[in-house]
Protein backbone atom coordinates (compact mmCIF):
# COMPACT_ATOMS: atom_id res chain seq x y z
CA UNK A 1 0.00 0.00 0.00
CA UNK A 2 2.84 2.31 0.89
CA UNK A 3 4.53 1.58 -2.45
CA UNK A 4 1.27 2.34 -4.29
CA UNK A 5 0.84 5.68 -2.49
CA UNK A 6 4.47 6.54 -3.16
CA UNK A 7 4.13 5.77 -6.88
CA UNK A 8 0.89 7.77 -7.09
CA UNK A 9 2.58 10.75 -5.45
CA UNK A 10 5.50 10.49 -7.85
CA UNK A 11 3.19 10.42 -10.89
CA UNK A 12 1.30 13.50 -9.63
CA UNK A 13 4.58 15.34 -9.02
CA UNK A 14 5.88 14.52 -12.51
CA UNK A 15 2.65 15.60 -14.20
CA UNK A 16 2.54 18.82 -12.17
CA UNK A 17 6.20 19.51 -12.98
CA UNK A 18 5.58 19.05 -16.69
CA UNK A 19 2.63 21.44 -16.51
CA UNK A 20 4.67 24.08 -14.73
CA UNK A 21 7.51 23.72 -17.25
CA UNK A 22 5.09 24.49 -20.08
CA UNK A 23 3.80 27.74 -18.58
CA UNK A 24 6.70 30.00 -19.72
CA UNK A 25 6.34 28.74 -23.29
CA UNK A 26 2.62 29.51 -23.22
CA UNK A 27 3.24 32.96 -21.77
CA UNK A 28 5.80 33.66 -24.48
CA UNK A 29 3.48 32.65 -27.34
CA UNK A 30 2.64 35.47 -29.73
CA UNK A 31 -0.95 36.29 -30.51
CA UNK A 32 -0.67 38.09 -33.84
CA UNK A 33 -2.54 41.31 -34.61
CA UNK A 34 -5.85 40.74 -36.35
CA UNK A 35 -6.50 42.93 -39.38
CA UNK A 36 -10.11 44.10 -39.15
CA UNK A 37 -10.85 46.40 -42.04
CA UNK A 38 -9.37 48.55 -44.78
CA UNK A 39 -10.56 51.66 -46.51
CA UNK A 40 -13.28 50.82 -49.01
CA UNK A 41 -12.74 51.29 -52.71
CA UNK A 42 -15.51 53.88 -52.80
CA UNK A 43 -14.33 56.16 -50.01
CA UNK A 44 -10.55 56.29 -50.39
CA UNK A 45 -10.67 59.92 -51.58
CA UNK A 46 -10.29 62.34 -48.67
CA UNK A 47 -10.38 66.14 -48.75
CA UNK A 48 -7.39 68.16 -47.63
CA UNK A 49 -7.82 68.81 -43.87
CA UNK A 50 -9.43 72.17 -43.10
CA UNK A 51 -6.38 73.52 -41.25
CA UNK A 52 -4.09 72.81 -44.21
CA UNK A 53 -5.60 75.05 -46.91
CA UNK A 54 -6.35 78.78 -47.12
CA UNK A 55 -8.14 79.46 -50.40
CA UNK A 56 -11.15 77.22 -49.89
CA UNK A 57 -10.15 74.78 -52.63
CA UNK A 58 -9.86 71.27 -51.31
CA UNK A 59 -7.97 68.63 -53.27
CA UNK A 60 -8.58 64.89 -53.08
CA UNK A 61 -5.96 62.69 -51.43
CA UNK A 62 -5.75 58.91 -51.62
CA UNK A 63 -5.86 57.69 -48.02
CA UNK A 64 -5.57 53.95 -47.42
CA UNK A 65 -5.92 52.76 -43.82
CA UNK A 66 -5.94 49.48 -41.91
CA UNK A 67 -7.43 48.80 -38.49
CA UNK A 68 -6.32 45.91 -36.28
CA UNK A 69 -6.40 44.61 -32.72
CA UNK A 70 -3.08 44.24 -30.89
CA UNK A 71 -3.51 41.20 -28.65
CA UNK A 72 -0.20 41.15 -26.80
CA UNK A 73 0.64 43.59 -24.00
CA UNK A 74 3.39 44.92 -26.28
CA UNK A 75 4.37 43.86 -29.77
CA UNK A 76 8.00 44.97 -30.30
CA UNK A 77 7.70 45.47 -34.06
CA UNK A 78 5.47 44.82 -37.04
CA UNK A 79 5.69 45.70 -40.70
CA UNK A 80 2.74 46.66 -42.88
CA UNK A 81 2.81 46.34 -46.65
CA UNK A 82 0.32 48.28 -48.74
CA UNK A 83 -0.56 47.29 -52.31
CA UNK A 84 -2.77 49.44 -54.55
CA UNK A 85 -3.62 48.58 -58.16
CA UNK A 86 -4.96 51.41 -60.34
CA UNK A 87 -6.69 51.74 -63.67
CA UNK A 88 -5.82 55.00 -65.38
CA UNK A 89 -8.63 57.02 -66.90
CA UNK A 90 -6.29 58.53 -69.47
CA UNK A 91 -2.57 58.81 -70.26
CA UNK A 92 -1.38 62.16 -68.94
CA UNK A 93 2.26 61.48 -69.76
CA UNK A 94 3.70 59.61 -72.72
CA UNK A 95 4.54 56.10 -71.59
CA UNK A 96 1.76 55.85 -69.00
CA UNK A 97 0.15 52.42 -69.22
CA UNK A 98 -3.48 51.46 -68.65
CA UNK A 99 -2.71 50.08 -65.18
CA UNK A 100 -0.39 51.10 -62.36
CA UNK A 101 0.73 49.16 -59.29
CA UNK A 102 2.17 50.94 -56.24
CA UNK A 103 3.47 49.43 -53.00
CA UNK A 104 4.92 50.55 -49.69
CA UNK A 105 6.25 48.71 -46.62
CA UNK A 106 6.38 50.54 -43.28
CA UNK A 107 7.86 49.34 -39.99
CA UNK A 108 6.20 50.15 -36.67
CA UNK A 109 7.64 49.63 -33.18
CA UNK A 110 6.22 49.17 -29.67
CA UNK A 111 2.62 48.44 -30.53
CA UNK A 112 0.61 48.60 -27.31
CA UNK A 113 -2.21 46.19 -26.61
CA UNK A 114 -5.61 47.50 -27.63
CA UNK A 115 -8.45 47.46 -30.10
CA UNK A 116 -8.73 49.47 -33.29
CA UNK A 117 -5.05 50.31 -33.70
CA UNK A 118 -4.56 52.10 -37.00
CA UNK A 119 -1.92 52.50 -39.69
CA UNK A 120 -2.15 54.15 -43.06
CA UNK A 121 -0.53 55.32 -46.28
CA UNK A 122 -1.32 58.29 -48.52
CA UNK A 123 -1.04 59.32 -52.17
CA UNK A 124 -0.83 63.04 -52.94
CA UNK A 125 -3.63 64.69 -54.99
CA UNK A 126 -1.77 65.20 -58.27
CA UNK A 127 -0.35 61.67 -58.25
CA UNK A 128 -3.78 60.28 -57.41
CA UNK A 129 -5.36 62.14 -60.31
CA UNK A 130 -2.76 60.79 -62.71
CA UNK A 131 -3.09 57.22 -61.42
CA UNK A 132 -6.88 57.06 -61.80
CA UNK A 133 -9.15 54.74 -59.82
CA UNK A 134 -8.02 51.84 -57.61
CA UNK A 135 -9.26 48.44 -58.68
CA UNK A 136 -7.61 46.69 -55.75
CA UNK A 137 -6.24 47.39 -52.28
CA UNK A 138 -4.40 44.86 -50.11
CA UNK A 139 -2.69 45.26 -46.75
CA UNK A 140 -0.52 42.72 -44.95
CA UNK A 141 0.77 42.78 -41.38
CA UNK A 142 3.96 40.81 -40.75
CA UNK A 143 5.97 39.93 -37.67
CA UNK A 144 9.47 39.07 -38.81
CA UNK A 145 9.16 37.11 -42.04
CA UNK A 146 5.68 35.77 -41.28
CA UNK A 147 2.46 37.35 -42.57
CA UNK A 148 0.08 37.28 -39.60
CA UNK A 149 -2.85 39.25 -41.03
CA UNK A 150 -4.02 40.10 -44.51
CA UNK A 151 -7.06 41.67 -46.12
CA UNK A 152 -7.93 42.84 -49.61
CA UNK A 153 -10.70 44.45 -51.61
CA UNK A 154 -10.87 44.24 -55.36
CA UNK A 155 -13.18 44.89 -58.27
CA UNK A 156 -13.21 44.66 -62.08
CA UNK A 157 -10.61 42.42 -63.72
CA UNK A 158 -8.91 41.70 -60.37
CA UNK A 159 -11.88 39.57 -59.34
CA UNK A 160 -10.50 36.90 -61.67
CA UNK A 161 -7.15 36.70 -59.86
CA UNK A 162 -7.11 35.36 -56.27
CA UNK A 163 -4.29 37.01 -54.34
CA UNK A 164 -3.71 39.31 -57.29
CA UNK A 165 -0.93 41.22 -55.46
CA UNK A 166 1.18 38.02 -55.60
CA UNK A 167 0.19 36.98 -59.12
CA UNK A 168 2.90 37.68 -61.74
CA UNK A 169 0.25 37.89 -64.46
CA UNK A 170 -1.08 40.96 -62.69
CA UNK A 171 1.99 42.60 -61.14
CA UNK A 172 4.95 41.62 -63.36
CA UNK A 173 5.53 44.20 -66.10
CA UNK A 174 7.25 41.59 -68.27
CA UNK A 175 4.00 39.59 -68.34
CA UNK A 176 1.47 42.38 -68.03
CA UNK A 177 2.44 44.75 -70.83
CA UNK A 178 -0.29 47.20 -69.85
CA UNK A 179 1.25 47.82 -66.42
CA UNK A 180 3.78 50.24 -64.98
CA UNK A 181 5.04 50.44 -61.40
CA UNK A 182 5.83 54.03 -60.36
CA UNK A 183 7.91 54.33 -57.19
CA UNK A 184 7.75 56.79 -54.30
CA UNK A 185 4.04 57.45 -54.85
CA UNK A 186 2.65 55.83 -51.71
CA UNK A 187 3.87 57.55 -48.52
CA UNK A 188 3.44 56.74 -44.82
CA UNK A 189 0.45 58.66 -43.46
CA UNK A 190 2.44 60.32 -40.69
CA UNK A 191 4.78 61.89 -43.25
CA UNK A 192 1.92 63.85 -44.82
CA UNK A 193 -0.50 66.56 -43.71
CA UNK A 194 -2.71 63.80 -42.29
CA UNK A 195 -0.17 63.21 -39.52
CA UNK A 196 -2.06 65.86 -37.52
CA UNK A 197 -5.52 64.38 -38.08
CA UNK A 198 -6.59 62.01 -35.28
CA UNK A 199 -2.90 61.50 -34.62
CA UNK A 200 -3.36 59.59 -31.34
CA UNK A 201 -5.27 56.81 -33.10
CA UNK A 202 -2.45 55.94 -35.51
CA UNK A 203 0.84 54.15 -35.06
CA UNK A 204 3.93 55.99 -36.25
CA UNK A 205 6.39 54.29 -38.57
CA UNK A 206 10.12 54.41 -37.97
Amino acid sequence: MKNYMFLKAMVIAIVFGCFISLLPAQQMSIKPPVLKEITGLTDYEVDTPAFAHLNGKKKKWGVFSATFDANEKWTPSISVTYYVFFQRQQAYVKGDKQYAFVTLTCNYADIEQGRDRKVGAVIAPNALKRLGKPLGICMQISIGDKVVAEKSEETGILKKYPKWWENPQVTDTSLNKQLDKPSGILVAREKTVFAYVDMDSYEESK
